[in-house]
């Protein structure tokens, strides 16, 4: 991942102080996804969340899951 530049600070974009949208990329049936929404919930009950389902594990995963970022990304 060093050699394509991944990690480079010149590609990171400063984050916002209070965003309003969360897009997550996981198998919404994973308690991690159920957990991650209760504390948001509670600590920021007016940041919206935008659900990408994807596989996270077998051969197509990766795939599914490189589809999503860019699907999320391109909102």
């Amino acid at each position: 991942m060093d050699q394509e530049g991944l990690f480079d600070l010149a590609h990171k974009k400063p984050l916002p102080q209070m965003p309003f949208t969360v897009g997550v990329v996981t198998s919404s049936k994973e308690l991690r996804y159920v957990i991650f929404c209760r504390i948001l919930k509670k600590g920021a009950s007016c940041v919206d969340v935008i659900v990408r389902s994807v596989r996270v594990q077998g051969e197509q995963a990766a795939g599914e899951i490189a589809e999503a970022i860019a699907d999320l990304n391109n909102l």
